[in-house]
């Protein structure tokens, strides 16, 4: 059954990474990435996208779920054997000029995704809710099951696994997180010094905060790793401008049509994902001058709007639980959170004490005693 599982998860990844790359070749022309691990995470990114939002779009309209969901799961297999014959992947690119310390640290995490989830979230609503569609056939909400409400793409993803009774799928998305973060500071992160770049990418792989998402079956490393990773994407644009006005208008649609679905999966992630396109917006200003700019906010809107429509069907008043309470009562709800803020010991610190950590207890659970010790040592050698 291992072996199986580990199949099916691999099938599943080159699957993805495969459809992502139809619609690199199809819609994007020309380089817009510096290396090949760019736009190998790229083509990973945009297809998991594709397929968790639509996967997520299904399941919310109840449309012929079960069907659909082994239909996928056959295309990306035979994706993923077109991809590997053509692509002739050569697992060597992620590790070119790194020692093999490295390569088995990331063999060690391969091996743990396939350990038992054991945390609490995923096991009340992050694998549960998936399991229950697959069970009735229909997304639906049970009011006294409240958990039931935090249902979203990073969850519809996991249909893909469970169909198969393999729930292993969440820790191996956590493990492809990981290796998208490692590349990015391998690329980001131009030390002359290689083993201060070295002890940089082994100090941030070792911090609790990354461990602790990894092992669980949330889906919320994976799109920390894809938000930082666009980021780094648009420093790099930032610095090789697009020219080509095409590769800027669908490079656009797709930055809207992932943040849409990071929203989707965490209204927290708001923030972020709002930031990711005003940094866009902000590099390429002449983006404004398109007509089809207007087109694309207007649509999004009018989506948005059909999806949180079919939530609210769904959930009733408990779907507005994704809009910000402090909206719709503003004076009380901002005076109640000021007085928890002067109930607080760090209140002397506030608002300093909302955005970084003020305890060495909270930053050593964060980053850990590893982490911070390559760091300073990075930046003193």
């Amino acid at each position: 059954m291992l072996l199986i599982n580990i199949t099916h998860n691999l099938c599943i990844f080159f699957g993805i990474c495969f459809a992502g790359n139809i619609i690199v070749q199809k819609f994007l022309k020309g380089k817009i990435w510096n290396t090949i691990e760019e736009k190998f995470c790229f083509e990973f990114i945009i297809g998991f996208i594709l397929i968790s939002f639509s996967l997520y779009v299904i399941t919310l309209f109840n449309f012929f779920i079960i069907e659909l969901l082994i239909f996928i799961n056959l295309i990306l297999i035979i994706f993923s054997v077109i991809y590997i014959l053509k692509k002739k992947i050569d697992i060597k690119i992620f590790f070119n000029s790194y020692n093999y310390l490295l390569f088995l640290i990331i063999l060690t995490l391969f091996i743990s995704t396939f350990l038992p989830i054991t945390d609490a979230d995923t096991i009340a609503y992050h694998l549960e809710i998936p399991q229950k569609i697959i069970e009735n056939k229909r997304l639906s909400f049970n009011y006294i099951d409240y958990h039931e409400i935090f249902y979203g793409p990073g969850e519809a993803i996991y249909l893909l696994g469970i169909i198969f009774k393999n729930y292993n799928l969440p820790q191996f998305f956590n493990f492809i997180a990981l290796i998208i973060l490692f590349l990015i500071v391998k690329s980001l992160f131009e030390f002359k010094n290689y083993i201060s770049k070295s002890l940089l990418i082994f100090g941030i792989m070792s911090s609790p905060v990354l461990f602790q998402l990894f092992l669980s079956g949330k889906p919320q490393l994976i799109f920390i790793s894809i938000n930082i990773f666009l980021f780094s994407m648009l420093y790099n644009f930032s610095k090789k401008r697009l020219y080509y006005n095409k590769n800027l208008f669908v490079f656009f649609v797709i930055l809207i049509f992932i943040s849409l679905t990071i929203v989707l999966a965490k209204i927290t992630f708001i923030f972020t994902s709002f930031a990711i396109i005003l940094y866009f917006l902000f590099i390429y200003k002449e983006i404004f001058k398109f007509k089809p700019f207007y087109i694309i906010i207007v649509s999004t809107f009018f989506l948005c709007l059909i999806i949180f429509n079919q939530k609210y069907n769904i959930y009733g008043t408990q779907s507005l639980y994704f809009v910000p309470s402090i909206l719709f009562d503003f004076d009380s709800n901002f005076i109640n959170f000021l007085e928890k803020i002067k109930l607080s010991n760090n209140y002397k610190f506030f608002p300093l004490n909302l955005f970084t950590p003020l305890s060495k207890s909270t930053l050593l659970d964060t980053l850990g005693y590893i982490s911070i010790f390559f760091c300073i040592f990075v930046l003193l050698f």
